[in-house]
């Protein structure tokens, strides 16, 4: 019978959040997206330690501990203060499941029960999720046990088949889950691609809207809709999360319950009752104190005895909900691929799921070739169909033979006899064999770089030059950079008359991120943060807003060096409002403003749109700076301002920034120069957004194609020096350092440097996504790995 509200019930009020009803839960504030972002890529590390260990005499139980132990080992290292007195809780979102061949789910064993190994030729499909203060991200992979398929002995038939549907069908729902579209749009594509494969979609499989401790919320995609199996029809929105939950069957796609336990379930939080048994109440009570709103399995309780009986009385009154083993029936060939994504402002971000398969028993590897060959390994192919464009949800195929295979350098490629597809009614093609691979699309507008680049290491691979008393009486401190003929790197750079060798492996870390700084308001000052979500226009919230004339032209400190004193806030969301402090002043509270009053603005050569933030912060502005008509903008959302085309591709965007969506500094470069200087400087002076520590003294100068964390990036240019690093951004004086100093050795003309003059100087490294309509994540700590 039900009792009135208890306080384990209270527990649960409180890790569902609802103890902070007026609280931002939602994408918009920059916090949760980061929370997010990190459960992601603990998700993401934990899927890659499983796959890495499947092979042949594991048992399911082994694998299933291993992920969760990832997943707890990394959920202590972050998020460890309190917040407002809170400990953030962290940890399993959903328990490690192995399930083999035909179980199709929630296979998550206990240490008392019996483990068949696994053999050669089993199919492993593992599940696992992870949460930060609530906030969800789960993945799912599936891998075949034993070596690589090759060209001689691909795999074939009904397993190429259900792998192809489901990493189809993966890639087409992603596409799909976008604002303004149904989930019926994307249950309908699930059908087509199904009937292309001639395989089946696994019946009762749904995709859940997630959201803080929820992680299956009422907006749902259901994978295969019957007659007795339907959702209600929903829309999508700008700011939602999902997981995309994909499994296709070989069988009839039918799953019915298994005959062994159930161990993974999930607190009922509407449901109460007063429970008789000791042992039910004292598992009950671990349950709501440990997992009160969130899947977990009866082998993380304390005693695995206890928790086999209590949790009967449980079900019995409906307080837990089970997630039964489903089984297909014996010899069916199961598939499942999960992934999360974050309907962001800039487009669908995948945050988890692997791109390719760590283990070598992959079956397929979707990286692309370019970014394969850049580690080293040699390059591969991608499966033909997934370049992953809008035109996948149209693609209409006529069933024919298929097959997958590797060559010898581990190119994946597959083969469709006799299959006829239409990309949007455009083209209509017979396609005997899809071996792809991704071009480099930026190559051809990079080719002025490179030619800079490769003057520059013939310059710098030569002994420095002898002083005389026309130069500085130290040598230039060039960055040199030689392709090893082991495969490795060695940078060679100049301090004094030494020459410092620095070599490793290519491909291996390099050094780490030791700081990141977003600077709302363009040329003043900044603000260190541990982690940020990068956009399309570089750092979230940087350079978003800018003080501009009345006839729209940027001011800057080269202008008005007082800036280097004005200290914005980093707003919570792109909704809160922006303060602005400066000595003497009043904090100035900017409400944003999104419509209205809009202005051309001009940054350099580009003119762009804007919105007034009003007369409030123009009149503190122009009392602050001295110079009347000063307005403050925020760019338009709807702004795409193009990266200068001698160094980007079409599409390449930054916000208010100078030119390019980051600027990356190098501790040791700066060390360097302060070792030249009467008096150090601090790195603020240089308003990097990426400060790395690691390499050398400007080792930099030779980078071409680097990866920090999960996220790629090209340098593609040293970044000329203006007179801003010579204000003091203590006292708004302007000197005549550091500019003096490097005018002696990082000119443009001492470093054989020719895009902006050979009197330029030089002092980091300007940076471009390698994918920028793809969101990502920075941390400080992420690695440095550095490919060219």
């Amino acid at each position: 019978m039900s009792s009135s509200e208890s306080g384990d019930d209270l527990d649960v009020k409180k890790a569902l959040g609802e103890e902070e009803e007026d609280a931002d839960y939602t994408l918009a504030n920059a916090d949760v997206s980061t929370k997010y972002q990190e459960a992601a890529k603990i998700a993401n590390v934990a899927l890659d330690v499983v796959l890495s260990k499947v092979e042949v005499g594991k048992t399911p139980l082994e694998l299933s501990q291993a992920g969760d132990e990832v997943i707890e080992e990394k959920c202590k290292k972050i998020f460890t203060k309190k917040v407002k007195g809170r400990t953030i809780e962290k940890g399993v979102a959903f328990p490690t499941c192995v399930s083999i061949n035909e179980c199709v789910c929630h296979n998550s064993p206990l240490a008392s029960e019996a483990q068949e190994p696994l053999k050669e030729g089993d199919l492993v499909k593992v599940d696992l999720g992870v949460h930060i203060d609530g906030f969800v991200s789960v993945v799912a992979h599936t891998v075949r046990v034993g070596p690589a398929p090759t060209a001689e002995e691909p795999i074939k038939g009904p397993v190429a088949d259900v792998f192809l549907a489901a990493l189809t069908a993966s890639e087409v729902a992603i596409k799909l889950i976008k604002p303004g579209n149904s989930n019926k749009q994307v249950t309908e594509a699930m059908a087509r691609v199904a009937e292309a494969f001639g395989v089946n979609a696994m019946q009762g499989t749904l995709m859940h809207q997630m959201k803080r401790y929820i992680i299956d919320g009422n907006k749902v995609i259901i994978l295969r809709e019957d007659v007795d199996q339907k959702v209600d029809d929903v829309v999508f929105e700008q700011g939602e999360i999902y997981s995309v939950d994909v499994a296709f069957s070989s069988g009839e796609g039918k799953p019915r319950e298994a005959t062994s336990r159930t161990t993974v379930f999930k607190r009922a939080v509407d449901v109460s009752y007063r429970l008789k048994m000791k042992a039910s109440r004292y598992v009950f009570n671990e349950m709501n104190h440990r997992f009160p709103t969130l899947p977990f399995t009866l082998r993380a309780l304390e005693d695995e005895k206890q928790a086999r009986m209590g949790v009967v009385e449980c079900l019995k009154h409906d307080l837990l909900h089970p997630y039964p083993v489903l089984m297909e029936r014996p010899g069916d060939i199961v598939v499942h691929f999960k992934a999360t994504i974050l309907l962001l402002p800039s487009g669908t971000a995948k945050v988890t799921g692997l791109p390719h398969q760590s283990n070598s028993s992959d079956i397929l590897k979707d990286k692309p070739k370019e970014e394969e060959e850049e580690e080293g390994q040699g390059g591969y192919g991608c499966y033909g169909y997934v370049k992953a464009q809008e035109s996948l949800a149209h693609l209409e195929i006529k069933r024919g033979h298929r097959s997958l295979s590797s060559d010898d350098n581990g190119n994946n490629s597959f083969e469709l006899n006799s299959i006829a597809y239409r990309d949007q009614g455009q083209r209509n093609t017979e396609t005997t064999k899809c071996a792809c691979s991704f071009e480099d699309d930026l190559g051809a507008r990079y080719a002025r770089i490179e030619e800079m680049r490769m003057q520059k290491r013939r310059r710098c691979s030569s002994p420095p030059p002898a002083s005389d008393a026309s130069r500085t009486s130290r040598t230039p401190a060039g960055a040199g950079l030689e392709a090893a003929a082991t495969g490795g790197i060695i940078y060679v750079a100049y301090k004094g008359n030494s020459r410092i060798v620095w070599k490793y492996k290519q491909g291996e870390e390099a050094g780490r991120v030791v700081s990141l700084h977003i600077y709302p308001v363009k040329s003043c000052r900044g603000i260190d943060v541990e982690a940020s979500l990068v956009e399309a226009r570089g750092l979230v919230m940087d350079r978003l807003w800018m003080v501009v004339t009345s006839t729209g032209a940027f001011r800057s400190q080269r202008q008005l060096p007082k800036m280097a004193l004005i200290q914005p806030n980093l707003p919570s969301s792109f909704s809160a409002p922006l303060e602005m402090n400066a000595p003497g002043m009043p904090t100035c509270v900017v409400p944003v403003k999104t419509s209205g009053k809009r202005m051309s603005v001009r940054v350099w050569g580009d003119t762009c749109q804007g919105y007034d933030q009003g007369d409030d912060i123009a009149g503190w502005l122009t009392k602050f700076l001295e110079e009347e008509g000063l307005r403050l903008v925020r760019i338009d959302e709807k702004e795409r301002r193009q990266v200068d085309l001698a160094f980007a591709t079409r599409g390449a965007i930054t916000g208010f920034a100078d030119g390019f969506p980051f600027l990356m500094t190098n501790q040791a470069s700066l060390d360097d120069l302060n070792s030249r200087l009467a008096s150090p400087l601090p790195m603020a002076r240089f308003r990097p957004n990426i400060v790395v520590s690691g390499p050398p003294a400007f080792a930099e100068d030779g980078w071409g194609k680097i990866k920090i964390g999960d996220l790629r990036l090209r340098v593609v240019k040293p970044c000329s020096r203006c007179k801003v690093p010579n204000t003091d951004i203590e006292t708004a004086e302007v000197g005549v350092e550091p500019g003096n100093t490097l005018k002696t050795f990082r000119t443009g003309a001492l470093l054989g440097i020719d895009i902006g003059g050979k009197n330029e100087v030089y002092f980091g490294q300007n940076l471009l996504h390698d994918s920028p309509k793809k969101a990502s994540f920075l941390s400080v700590g992420d690695p440095l790995t550095i490919f060219v």
